[in-house]
């Protein structure tokens, strides 16, 4: 049930961009993938079983369907992504790519470097400073 409504979701979704092209809110055309359906359609069906059985499923799986369907055309609006003639499978690389663009936009490129080595190596500064003390939790050696 979670791919059939993610299907028709990103069908949905397909028919609300080409209703949109010509107007301020024109997004580029995606063709929905069967593939990332199943498995994201599945997936959320599977999850939104537990929580809000047959209605949450049927809700859960459409509104992933418009998100597989909507992220990949929000990358190439605001991720300044065009490459032409191909789009991204999955909205989770999508939404990663607007992020990191956006991020982009606001730090220079030396800077971003600057502050992701610092985050990774925060937290080995840290667990070689707390290795010792009183209160954290024992390891094994």
């Amino acid at each position: 049930i979670g791919f059939l409504c993610a299907a028709i979701g990103g069908v949905a979704a397909f028919f609300l961009q080409a209703a949109l092209i010509g107007t301020s809110l024109e997004l580029p055309l995606i063709l929905p993938t069967l593939f990332t359906a199943f498995f994201y359609g599945a997936t959320s069906g599977c999850l939104c079983n537990q929580e809000g059985g047959l209605r949450g499923v049927i809700i859960g799986s459409i509104f992933t369907g418009f998100i597989i369907a909507l992220f990949p055309a929000l990358l190439i609006k605001f991720g300044n992504v065009l490459v032409d003639g191909t789009t991204f499978g999955g909205s989770d690389s999508a939404v990663i790519g607007i992020f990191n663009t956006q991020i982009g936009a606001l730090i220079s490129g030396t800077s971003l470097l600057i502050i992701s080595i610092v985050i990774f190596i925060a937290p080995i500064l840290y667990s070689a400073l707390t290795a010792n003390k009183s209160g954290m939790t024992e390891r094994s050696k």
